[in-house]
């Protein structure tokens, strides 16, 4: 009996222990499975977290993010920073979107208007912050309020004037009133001294009648007798212009008459030798003689004379000066007509040793005009004088100076000095004239421009620098 209920009792412990172990068994495997699914969920979660934030992230991310808001996660908290910013930016309460969707319509509405301000942030849009624009938008501000008041003081300052001037104009047209008062006044009184004056002729008109026509058979006979008498002087005169011209064609015959011309168909030197490789010549002029660097002279023909026109066979240009000799380069030559040692040399202007005066008059086209014929004539050891007199020795001449019509009032009017340079038109017109006239007076040889640029030996219409 005893042995049997102590094999019943090790059957029964058997089974617990079974029992026990297809428990822990179970469990176990329940667990391992709650252990791999934990796992699993730690992984994804962590994945989730590294898609959030990176760790270095995570570890600072009380710095990027701040305090956290109230009843607000970290990203809730980011976030409700990020549509106050937008809000800040754009003035209104961000839609329910994405941050992507947000931050590019913020980017296309500051574009947008950063876009119709191209004179204050460039062109480049993309390179001008919204609080950049604001400044050079308040600078433009600033300028633009600046200006408007320089503008304000300024239309003060025009309205201060068009008082005065309206002040000044009211005075003049009161002297205006008074002297067209005084004028009417003075008219009445003429008119009333004209009806006196005509009733007093009409009065006497028969003996006036008589009276003129006594005067106008005196004048007339008065105008007859002096007609007569100028026939007979210019009878006289006449025959005296005859006697002298008769006279003075004797005394020419035995007495040539001077020619004006012949200072000016003197040679100042010759040729010495000629080099037609380097298209240079010497001449037998040098420093001694007063020679510079860019002086010009005709070359005539060793035998024959300068001609009056002034017309030479070549220029020469001085390039090298020495004591007694120079060397030239030739700026205008005829191949059937060659430059020859021996062969003449002469500038109108310049002498070794005199001063020859000049007066010129006209118009030119030719550098500066007359401005730059004197200054030529001054550089090459000329006189320049503003008169004509016994002194002077040439006379270079222009075309006429043209003379507008004479302004009318209302060009007057219009330009107060259209009448000034109407007058100093005339003026120099009257120049011109007179100046031909006295060198007529005084035998004085005048030379147009072509003929003096041919006497100095230049070139071209183009002058030289000053």
């Amino acid at each position: 009996m005893a042995a049997g209920r102590q094999d019943s009792s090790l059957m029964y412990a058997v089974v617990i222990f079974v029992a026990l172990f297809i428990v822990s068994t179970a469990l176990a495997i329940v667990f391992y499975l709650k252990i791999t699914d934990f796992q699993k969920t730690v992984m994804d979660t962590e994945k989730r977290i590294e898609d959030l934030a990176s760790a270095k992230e995570v570890r600072s991310i009380g710095t990027v993010v701040g305090a956290k808001l109230p009843r607000k996660t970290v990203l809730g908290t980011l976030m409700a920073r990020y549509d106050e910013l937008f809000a800040m930016i754009l003035g209104n309460v961000p839609e329910e979107t994405s941050a992507e969707a947000k931050l590019d319509m913020a980017k296309q509405q500051k574009n947008a208007i950063l876009l119709q301000m191209p004179d204050i942030v460039g062109t480049d849009v993309n390179s001008v912050g919204l609080v950049r624009a604001l400044e050079l938008l308040k600078n433009k501000f600033d300028e633009t309020k600046a200006q408007e008041a320089a503008t304000s003081e300024k239309l003060a300052e025009l309205e201060k004037m068009l008082d005065e001037q309206k002040k000044a104009d009211i005075e003049q047209e009161q002297e205006m009133s008074a002297t067209i008062k005084r004028l009417q006044q003075d008219a009445n009184s003429a008119t009333t001294s004209y009806e006196t004056l005509k009733a007093a002729m009409k009065q006497s008109s028969d003996q006036q009648v008589a009276a003129a026509t006594a005067r106008l058979d005196q004048a007339d006979q008065n105008l007859k007798n002096t007609q007569q008498e100028l026939l007979l002087t210019q009878a006289k005169l006449k025959t005296a212009e005859s006697r002298i011209t008769a006279q003075q064609s004797q005394l020419e015959s035995i007495i040539p008459k001077p020619d004006n011309l012949s200072a000016a168909l003197k040679p100042d030197g010759k040729i010495i030798s000629v080099d037609d490789s380097t298209k240079t010549v010497i001449i037998n002029l040098g420093s001694n003689d007063h020679v510079y660097r860019g002086l010009t002279f005709a070359v005539y023909d060793k035998s024959l004379p300068i001609p009056r026109d002034g017309k030479g066979k070549a220029n020469i240009e001085v390039f090298d000066v020495q004591k007694a000799v120079s060397i030239a380069r030739i700026t205008q030559s005829d191949k059937r007509d060659p430059i020859m040692a021996d062969d003449a040399i002469a500038n109108l202007i310049w002498k070794a040793n005199a001063r020859r005066e000049f007066v010129v008059t006209g118009d030119f086209q030719f550098g500066e005009g007359i401005a730059t014929i004197k200054d030529m004539i001054r550089k090459w050891g000329g006189v320049v004088a503003d008169k004509v007199s016994i002194t002077t020795n040439f006379i270079v001449l222009g075309t006429p100076p043209k003379v507008p019509n004479k302004p009318t009032v209302e060009e007057i009017s219009a330009d107060p000095r259209a009448k000034e340079k109407y007058d100093a038109a005339l003026g120099k017109l009257q120049q011109y004239n007179d100046v031909l006239s006295e060198a007529k007076t005084f035998s004085i040889p005048v030379f147009d421009l072509e003929r003096f640029l041919d006497f100095i030996g230049f070139t071209t219409l183009d002058p030289p620098a000053r």
